[in-house]
This record gives C-alpha cells, sequence and structure tokens, in this order.
C-alpha cells in the first residue's frame, strides 16, 4: 500500500501585531558558531515550499479572468519591491536531493503538466527526510549552552545535529502565541519588513476579488507540495483526504481477515503516524498516540461496514480521518480570524512568480 501522497509542510500566519520574538536570548551563553550559509539554505527551503504551495493554489482555486487580471496587477505591486528570494544552487548534503526533487516539482507543476507516480513518491520520500532535518535542527538548538540569531535561534546548524534515531524524542512545547510569532518569521525571512507590511496592506483588495468559496481554503490552508484533486472545494482545505488514494486505502483494509488485519494494521498505521509527523515535526508523542487512536476508531468502523453501507459512506469515513490527523484542531487554530485569512491569501495569490503564471493563464 502506497503511502498517500498528499504531504504538508506547517505554515501558519499571524498578525503584524505578533511581530515580536518572546525568546530571552540574554539567558543563553553564545555558542560561537563559524560563518556559513546555513540561514539561507533555511530560507530557500521555505520559498521552495512555499512557491510549490502558490502555484498549486493559483492553478486550483478555479479564477475567473477577471480575478486573475486584478491578481496580475497586484503581483506587480509585490514585483515592484524587487525582493531577492532565496535561491541556494549548493545545500548541506541532507539539502540537496530534497531540493532537486522540489525544484524538479515546480517547474512540472508551472506547465500544468501531469505528475507521474515516481514524483510524487520521490516528493513523499523527500518530504519525509526534510522533516526528519527540521526536527533534528530543533532539538540541536535546546542543547545546553547553544545560541544562536535569526533562523539559528531555533535551528541549530547540521554540524550540532543529534545521531541516531529522534523518534522517541519530543521537541519543546510551542504555544499558539509562539507559533504564529515563529511562522511570520518565516514570511518575513522571505519578504522582508517592506515585503511583508505590502501584503498587509494588499490583503483586503486580495480579498475583495474573491468568491465565498475561495475564502473560506484560506480559513487554515496549509502549505501543500502535491495538488489535490480540487483545492477549491472547502470541504479539503488545501490537503484532500477525499481522493481515490484514501478511498483504496479504505479498501486495502476492508481485504483484510481478521487474522490477517491482526497481524499487519500496524503496517497501515505507519502511514497515518508518518503523516502526523511530516505536518508537525516534533509533536508530543501523547498528542500524536491520540490522534492515531482516533484514527483506529474510524479504520475499525470502515471494517465492520458491509460493503453497500461502505459505498455509501466512503467519502464520509476520508473525511473523518482527516479531522482525526488534523493538527489545526490540536493546536488550536482549526479557523483564522479575517484578517489573518485575508493575509494568507495575499501571500500565496501574490507571490513573487505569480505575475508569469497570471499572465500565462490570461493568455
Amino acid at each position: 500500500m502506497r503511502k498517500p501522497l498528499v504531504l504538508i509542510l506547517i505554515l501558519t500566519v499571524a498578525i503584524l501585531a505578533s511581530f515580536t520574538n518572546t525568546l530571552n536570548h540574554q539567558q543563553k551563553k553564545v555558542f560561537r558558531q563559524p560563518a556559513d550559509t546555513w540561514e539561507e539554505q533555511l530560507n530557500s527551503m521555505n520559498y521552495l515550499v512555499m512557491r510549490t504551495s502558490s502555484i498549486n493554489l493559483i492553478k486550483g482555486l478555479y479564477l475567473t479572468k477577471e480575478q486573475i487580471t486584478h491578481l496580475q496587477k497586484l503581483s506587480l505591486q509585490i514585483d515592484a519591491l524587487h525582493l531577492q528570494m532565496p535561491d541556494c544552487k549548493v545545500y548541506f548534503n541532507g539539502f540537496q536531493k530534497i531540493s532537486d526533487t522540489y525544484a524538479k516539482l515546480i517547474q512540472k507543476l508551472l506547465i500544468s503538466k501531469q505528475l507521474g507516480d515516481s514524483l510524487k513518491l520521490e516528493v513523499d520520500r523527500n518530504r519525509e527526510s526534510e522533516v526528519d532535518l527540521i526536527k533534528r535542527s530543533l532539538l540541536a538548538s535546546k542543547q545546553a549552552g547553544y545560541s544562536g540569531e535569526g533562523c539559528r535561534d531555533c535551528h541549530a546548524p547540521p554540524t550540532l545535529f543529534p545521531k541516531g534515531s529522534i523518534s522517541d524524542k519530543d521537541t519543546p512545547a510551542i504555544s499558539a502565541n509562539d507559533r504564529k510569532d515563529i511562522d511570520l518569521a518565516h514570511i518575513k525571512g522571505l519578504f522582508g519588513d517592506e515585503g511583508t507590511l505590502l501584503l498587509w496592506e494588499l490583503k483586503s483588495e486580495v480579498d475583495s476579488l474573491l468568491t465565498e468559496q475561495q475564502r473560506y481554503v484560506f480559513g487554515n490552508f496549509r502549505c501543500c507540495l502535491i495538488p489535490p484533486e480540487d483545492v477549491a472545494d472547502p470541504g479539503i482545505i488545501g490537503q484532500s483526504f477525499v481522493t481515490n488514494e484514501w478511498i483504496e486505502y479504505f479498501k486495502d483494509i476492508r481485504k483484510l481477515s481478521e487474522s490477517d488485519w491482526l497481524k499487519y494494521a500496524e503496517l497501515y498505521i505507519i502511514p497515518l503516524s508518518d503523516l502526523v509527523e511530516d505536518k508537525l515535526p516534533g509533536i508530543k508523542k501523547k498528542d500524536k498516540e491520540a490522534m492515531i487512536v482516533k484514527a483506529k476508531v474510524i479504520i475499525n468502523k470502515a471494517r465492520a461496514m458491509d460493503k453497500v453501507d461502505f459505498q455509501l459512506q466512503k467519502e464520509k469515513l476520508c473525511t473523518e480521518l482527516g479531522t482525526a490527523l488534523n493538527i489545526d484542531l490540536l493546536n488550536g487554530e482549526s479557523s483564522r480570524s479575517a484578517d489573518e485569512r485575508k493575509f494568507m491569501a495575499a501571500i500565496f495569490l501574490l507571490f513573487p512568480g505569480s505575475n508569469e503564471i497570471y499572465v500565462e493563464m490570461l493568455k
């Protein structure tokens, strides 16, 4: 059974009042580090993921010609700032293959070329690798005596990464407000203060162009590498659970006899566990286990259904599974404020490079 190919990187957004870093640097000892391009590499990886999400949204929201025309004009205001998006050519070994795969994915999406299963699987595996590296950087930054500035405050360089398995290690708890500050820092790392402020100023104008259904998508949209079947469908909110792959997942489970299910059940739980960690690197074990318990209840319900009931309720089962594995609910961020939602829309629909996409769409 192939692991579902809709994975996501973690990204929420905050209002400008969250422009503060609450970590106290003064109480930490300074860890002497050689100068390198670690921060640039982190920002470059962030750029690749957000760029991919922007393309998926622009091409998946079923924008009208009028909407495209207005958004194209607004995107020119962002382009006029001549923002220098990070574009690393050489990464440390762990990030190099991931970056190459994401860049390949972006090129396919730009020309609207069908993604083959091999590329989807490649993206899937590299996303898992990226999450592992990010978690190692978070764990390394919490070691005694460490201190860094900018991105390095939370992401220690590879030379300090913990060795061996980290599956049983938890990163420190992060509150909803902390996460908003962190996510805003990720945005500022790409757009800078000037670009971030301009996006904030344009958010209401962008919002006025969208339909209610399109606005709903941005209520809790998460970065999306593999485009879902219908990103404009409010029922899937950026990451699709009601897909043929998830339906096949349930069908495969239903085919197993009771004895085989007892033998192989955990093999079907592994992709769910991986999916949760991919969405929230460093999630607490107890929180992940609680989600998996809820998922197992839905799986058992699916196995107990007769053929007719399953056919009638298979989409509902997918939705329930998506809800069970929804980290937004865990973070208390199942919906954004109106300003946050508008800001999110402005970020992705006016992302650098969007102008060229709109020009092609207008042709």
